[in-house]
């Protein structure tokens, strides 16, 4: 007999990448993402090698997506078991979300899939609802807002992936049923709860799936390095056995794209581990 556990791991294992932003997929060698690559890929822990919408496997590094490259700053690949001693930012070194917000916000489009991009009222409720999930479950909002771009440029209605195993909305989770855009069905305007609850299954996880706030748990770290694990993990289902957050399955240059975009980076990802 299978275990849950089990399911689950085979589950994250035939996730597919996410959709988020890269003109050329960040993360689209993984599970591609339906985001142009501008950040990276983003992934789809639970899935196949859950690749992110937004490029690469998120919007940093998608297909579909091209992020706006901040003169401000530039990009840094990161490699390693994410603790600082390997160069990886302390948490002191990310962003304010009001700056986050305030530099990802204009990138939340949806042409790179040829739907009708967000309202600013539908914007608004992406960062409503994102207040309120870290609120509920105690994971930072600045992680959850680098996940959803990686995953999905924000866009609310970023179509629904399935590479073994389906990841709707923005944060392309593991079979959720919050979404605007699934099996040909698209809701415009995307109603607030339906953005809260996509977001409240990504992070807060579904039946099906784990969610950042577990990934962050299995992540069994106190330090910063927590929140790399953890992305490696929502986006692959684990780490590879060396610790290297940039081997393995998956997106490769998915925790190094999440490090960059907690720094306030939103331009396109020069991550060459994928």
């Amino acid at each position: 007999m299978v275990k849950r556990e089990d399911e689950h791991l085979l589950a994250r294992l035939q996730r597919p990448r996410s959709i988020s932003l890269q003109a050329e997929p960040y993360h689209s060698q993984k599970n591609q993402i339906l985001t142009a690559r501008a950040f990276g890929e983003p992934s789809r822990h639970h899935r196949q090698n859950h690749r992110s919408l937004s490029g690469g496997d998120g919007p940093f590094s998608s297909t579909v997506n091209t992020l706006i490259p901040r003169a401000t700053t530039s990009y840094t690949q990161y490699t390693g078991d994410g603790t600082t001693a390997a160069g990886w930012p302390d948490q002191s070194a990310w962003s304010s979300f009001e700056d986050l917000w305030s530099a990802n916000a204009p990138l939340m489009l949806c042409s790179q899939f040829s739907q009708p991009d967000n309202s600013p009222s539908e914007t608004d409720s992406v960062k409503s609802a994102i207040s309120s999930v870290s609120a509920s479950t105690g994971v930072d909002n600045r992680f959850i807002l680098a996940v959803i771009m990686q995953e999905s440029s924000g866009c609310v209605r970023a179509p629904t992936t399935n590479g073994g195993v389906r990841n709707p909305g923005l944060m392309q989770d593991h079979d959720g049923k919050g979404t605007c855009n699934d099996a040909g069905v698209v809701q415009n305007p995307c109603p607030d709860d339906e953005i809260e609850l996509m977001i409240q299954e990504g992070t807060g996880g579904t039946d099906a799936g784990d969610g950042l706030q577990q990934c962050l748990s299995q992540a069994a770290s106190d330090d910063v390095s927590r929140f790399y694990k953890a992305a490696r993990i929502y986006n692959s289902g684990s780490i590879d056995p060396s610790g290297d957050l940039g081997a393995g399955g998956a997106t490769h240059c998915y925790a190094s794209d999440i490090a960059n975009r907690l720094l306030g980076y939103t331009g396109r990802s020069e991550c060459t581990l994928d």
